[in-house]
């Protein structure tokens, strides 16, 4: 697990302060209109400049997010439902997974995936034999 640089809290701090009273949180990238659609937004803060990669370099890809979540949290909520009552037109309070629960969900699924492909006689793509093709 990661801790912090400086200068990853200074850009969190940045893009948590609100744009003064009477001004958009997004703004349109110069240039970026189109016929019959809208322009891009990005955050007020950073407007027409250099996108962001991450705020953490540990953080490239959704899984690299999930993955940092789960070690640094794992009994916060992940993932999140509620059911909607037809009869009344309401919403049931959250139920929550949490990331733990979700990481031995996706382990479950992804080793079912596997005994599925070796029953079917499916090999794995690192151990398939580019030959034997």
């Amino acid at each position: 697990m990661s801790v912090q640089q400086p200068e990853q809290l200074e850009l969190i701090k940045k893009f948590a302060i609100a744009p003064p009273a009477g001004k958009p949180h997004g703004v349109a990238v110069t240039g970026s209109e189109r016929p019959g659609r809208s322009p891009i937004f990005r955050h007020h803060a950073i407007g027409d400049g250099p996108l962001l990669a991450t705020l953490d370099p540990e953080v490239q890809t959704q899984h690299d997010a999930f993955e940092k979540g789960a070690n640094t949290n794992p009994n916060g909520n992940c993932l999140g439902w509620r059911e909607h009552d037809k009869s009344t037109n309401t919403w049931s309070p959250y139920q929550w997974w949490t990331y733990e629960t979700v990481r031995q969900k996706r382990n479950n699924v992804g080793a079912g995936l596997v005994a599925l492909h070796a029953r079917a006689g499916v090999c794995h793509g690192r151990n398939q034999n580019s030959s034997s093709r």
